[in-house]
């Protein structure tokens, strides 16, 4: 009886999970947007001499003879997404080279050059330029860019590659989570990713994720080593904007609101009388910018964008990337308890616009027993106590920042050193403890 059962509910799951699917709906697609995925293959033509102490003796006397350190070679995928050539990919794929080389499905190579891209963001553009190439492809090979904005948690993903010099990958899966963080280094992280439990190895880097009408609604990136069976993907919304930019104006433009910003906890709940923690709050507006100018204010709490609903602060981040330079940012948000439409026409991002950390010392030192005892900390905490107000980066005095970004600051030198691993212009995140309470803060390199 238990077994029919469950055969039973089985039978139902099965039907209605592919009940959108008709029989080889993905192979038909793959079939369809497969020929415009490409192999990359990396090269740098250049050769570097290398002093003795660099390398060990293994290596300098059996290894790598006088002296010289191999050709860089790498490889991975990517995605024509313009009939005259231009090719899509990640720029961890193609960074350092200058020689490029690109497989088609049909086995044909050209050769191509680097055109443009964000590294931050780990998007490339690069371009066929091989005399052996007619200037246009057909049709066919060229992949329909879709829509991230709209995508929703469980809709079908369908990831190809073509990695290591191998015929085409293919697996599937679902959008399991979206906004997501991955830090891969000290200086490099991405936010907004879209997960997915569709395999992804590193040389499907650069390829299409799709969905179920065959469109591409993301570059696949990166693959999460903590947690298995977890990938992502850059949403393609933030590609066509910077695709566009290139195109247009040569260089990546980065769009500005102009304020500084910090997640929801607990106690903005209490005090704001919240319901939910989603959201970001605006702790601070930068004058001379365009949130200064359109009057957005300092506690104001931001959820939702042109319609989309911001959860987190990598969500917020993220989606102005989306929006041009010189196109409006609809920003819903509660102010005194009410919702309130604030139409924002984005500028562009300069390191005038905002006061770095840099110009604005802090007056701190490391916290002391005697610090720990006066404020009633756990004698175990270590961080930095703040000295003097400053207003511009949200700091008082008595916050003591226990934390950098992932990193756990235990003294004002520890908290120097990741400072100084920080490109100028970059936004951190600080986790301070106020009035007994962590709260977050985002400040400018």
């Amino acid at each position: 009886m238990y077994k029919l059962f469950g055969l039973f509910l089985f039978c139902i799951f099965n039907a209605n999970s592919f009940i959108s699917f008709k029989d080889n709906t993905i192979a038909d697609i793959v079939e369809k947007v497969g020929p415009c995925v490409v192999n990359i293959v990396a090269k740098s033509s250049t050769t570097k001499h290398i002093n003795s102490y660099d390398e060990s003796i293994y290596e300098l006397f059996f290894g790598r003879p006088n002296n010289v350190l191999p050709k860089k070679q790498g490889e991975g995928s990517g995605f024509i997404y313009n009939e005259e050539g231009f090719i899509l990919t990640n720029h961890h794929v193609i960074s350092g080279a200058d020689i490029l080389e690109v497989t088609l499905h049909s086995g044909k190579k050209y050769r191509a050059k680097y055109i443009g891209g964000d590294p931050l963001k780990d998007i490339a553009i690069i371009k066929i330029n091989d005399k052996n190439f007619n200037g246009l492809f057909s049709k066919k090979l060229v992949c329909k860019l879709g829509n991230s904005t709209k995508l929703r948690v469980g809709e079908w993903a369908i990831a190809i590659g073509s990695p290591f010099s191998l015929d085409r990958t293919v697996t599937l899966g679902i959008i399991s989570a979206k906004g997501r963080s991955l830090s891969i280094s000290d200086e490099v992280s991405y936010d907004n990713l879209i997960q997915t439990d569709a395999s992804i190895n590193p040389g499907n880097s650069g390829g299409p994720l799709l969905n179920v009408n065959g469109e591409v609604i993301g570059i696949n990136t990166a693959i999460n080593s903590i947690g298995q069976g977890l990938s992502f993907a850059i949403p393609i919304d933030l590609v066509k904007r910077i695709t566009n930019d290139i195109e247009n104006f040569g260089r990546v433009r980065q769009s500005l609101l102009g304020v500084a910003l910090e997640p929801l906890t607990k106690l903005h709940l209490k005090k704001y009388k919240l319901n939910s923690n989603r959201g970001v709050m605006i702790a601070r507006v930068f004058p001379k910018t365009p949130a200064f100018k359109y009057g957005l204010k300092s506690k104001d709490i931001i959820i939702g964008i042109n319609g989309t609903s911001i959860e987190n602060l990598s969500i917020l981040k993220e989606k102005l990337q989306e929006i041009p330079v010189g196109e409006i940012a609809r920003i819903t948000l509660i102010r005194d308890f009410k919702k309130k439409l604030v139409s924002v026409k984005l500028d562009e991002y300069s390191e005038a616009a905002f006061i770095s950390s840099s110009k604005n010392s802090l007056n701190a030192r490391s916290l002391t027993a005697n610090d720990k005892r006066r404020m009633r900390l756990d004698e175990s905490l270590e961080g930095v106590i703040i000295l003097k107000n400053n207003e511009k980066l949200g700091l008082y005095i008595g916050d003591v920042i226990v934390q950098m970004n992932r990193y756990k600051i235990s003294n004002l030198k520890s908290f120097r050193k990741h400072l100084s691993k920080l490109r100028k212009g970059n936004s951190f995140l600080l986790i301070v403890i106020r009035e007994g309470f962590l709260t977050y803060i985002e400040a400018v390199r």
